[in-house]
């Protein structure tokens, strides 16, 4: 981890001149470029910027397909399947660019990049232009692209010909102080390499935290990093089928195993467009008030009004039938399932596959004992995060509920991955065992 730092930390670029012809060059407006909205979060972090007054462009920055499809049917199909309106598009200031950050010019014609790179006065990167996997099992030489993508934005805003740096957001993830004391809380600071390791998606993340605090010490970067916790359905319900906690809900259904594990913990999770709009107020954040609320350069996107796991799977269990179980027998019942399918020699395999789970839930005591919050996860400190953010500071932002798991149910079985109707059944039948 540390020579991957040390080989992208070296000769950060030195910020130009001001000229007349810089002081031109000022916009007007906030411009923003954004990687990575054909994912979830990205296809909410477009409609929030297309849809603020305040930002005059949008430049969303993609790779190019594999398959050869270009990127505004891509992106509209994305929008259509998170239910966000794909007129959007038609909007004058949202403009698609293909790109490959690993590039000279991101791979863009000259032009275009001059006057991209004449007019971004923000970046936030979400990181897909270079395919930043949510994955627990390839290693950190598989992400080093993504690092290199990092340090090109890095020196995109750094070499900005605009009188003041682009920010630069960096979307990490709070799941990288999954190593830490569970004692306490995580705070919003820079963490050591210890704690990120183990896994290559965690390790890559802090070697890119670390870039972007070293960009900010040394070069003058205008740098933040959102760590962003679980994220879930929106207002449309839309929530991506390859993530664990979808995959716990889908083993209740009565196609699966009919039974849920229950947590009288609390949980932050936080909808898609509520964490879009909290990394739009860390965009308008002036740099006096984000020097004063988070002088780490850090901060954490969680649910600020956290609710019991046991309120939400009671809705779930109401809608699919199920009944509430501790988490051991809920582990129990997928082993049961997998001995009557593929025989006791695969089960556990068989087990891991089916919850979708991370390798840092594999066993029933860490979900159990190992940490505060729903699930064994640890608590996230958000006050940085909160501060500077007017979203997350309401007192009346909206907790999760029954409308919530409605929608996602709704979403999952619109797309098939859930099957059957809804089950309404007494409040007393879900109540099952409690931990």
């Amino acid at each position: 981890m540390q020579a991957l730092f040390v080989k992208y930390a070296s000769d950060f670029p030195a910020r130009p001149a001001r000229t007349a012809a810089s002081e031109s060059s000022d916009p007007s407006g906030t411009v923003v470029l954004v990687t990575g909205t054909t994912g979830f979060l990205g296809c909410h972090i477009l409609d929030t910027l297309a849809r603020a007054p305040s930002v005059s462009r949008v430049y969303a920055v993609n790779r190019a397909d594999r398959g050869g499809r270009g990127l505004r049917e891509r992106q509209a199909e994305a929008l259509r399947d998170k239910g966000i309106d794909r007129d959007l598009l038609d909007v004058g200031k949202v403009v698609l660019v293909e790109a490959d950050l690993t590039k000279r010019h991101f791979g863009l014609p000259e032009v275009d990049f001059r006057e991209m790179h004449g007019s971004v006065t923000h970046v936030l990167h979400n990181g897909r232009p270079v395919a930043w996997r949510v994955d627990h099992i390839s290693p950190l030489s598989m992400f080093e692209p993504n690092i290199a993508g990092l340090r090109a934005l890095i020196d995109f805003c750094l070499t900005s010909p605009i009188p003041d740096p682009p920010r630069l957001v960096f979307i990490s993830t709070v799941f990288i102080v999954g190593r830490a004391s569970k004692d306490q809380p995580a705070l919003e600071a820079p963490i050591p390499a210890s704690i990120a390791s183990g896994f290559g998606y965690t390790e890559s993340k802090w070697v890119s935290e670390e870039l972007i605090y070293a960009a900010s010490r040394t070069a003058a970067l205008d740098g933040l990093v959102a760590r962003v916790g679980q994220l879930c359905g929106g207002k449309a319900g839309a929530w991506a089928t390859s993530e664990w906690l979808p995959r716990m809900v889908r083993s209740a259904s009565k196609s699966e195993i009919g039974c849920l594990p229950d947590d009288d913990r609390l949980t932050d999770i936080l909808p898609f467009d509520l964490c879009a709009d909290a990394l739009l107020d860390f965009v308008h954040a002036s740099r006096d008030v984000l020097a004063r609320v988070a002088p780490t350069r850090t901060v954490h996107v969680v649910h600020p009004r956290p609710v019991p796991w046991h309120d939400l799977a009671t809705h779930i269990a109401r809608e699919l039938g199920a009944r509430l179980v501790s988490y051991a027998e809920w582990f129990d019942a997928l082993e049961r399932a997998a001995v009557t399918r593929e025989g006791q020699s695969r089960a556990r395999k068989w087990r891991m596959r089916a919850a979708g789970l991370p390798p840092f839930l594999h066993n029933v005591d860490k979900m159990t004992l190992a940490g505060p919050r729903a699930g064994g996860m640890p608590v996230w400190d958000g006050p940085k995060g909160v501060a500077a953010s007017p979203t997350l500071a309401d007192p009346d932002v909206r907790r999760l509920g029954a409308e919530d798991v409605e929608r996602w149910i709704g979403y999952w079985r619109k797309i098939g991955f859930i099957q059957g109707e809804s089950s309404p059944m007494p409040a007393s039948f879900a109540k099952g065992a409690r931990l």
